[in-house]
């Protein structure tokens, strides 16, 4: 039963050559897309900091007057120096 299915979506590729090629288009360049994010994205937000003892590193914040600044952290203010 499935290779009669995939004989049958084979033979309508081949009738559609159009829409074939712009489904395969389209599959590539969102895999590429998907790749070149997942490349970037891994070293800097999932693998450990090339530091000894990463895992013990602190961003220090003060505690300021409510409404005092803006964003989703704006009661506080950064001491430790930025990263």
């Amino acid at each position: 039963m499935l290779l009669h299915e995939v004989r049958r979506t084979l033979r309508s590729m081949a009738r559609e050559k159009l829409f074939t090629a712009v489904v395969v288009l389209t599959l590539a360049l969102t895999i590429g897309a998907t790749t070149a994010v997942f490349s970037v994205v891994y070293p800097v937000l999932w693998q450990p900091l090339p530091y000894p003892e990463s895992e013990q590193l602190v961003r220090l914040f003060q505690a300021t007057t409510p409404g005092a600044g803006a964003g989703p952290h704006k009661d506080r203010t950064r001491v430790s120096l930025p990263v």
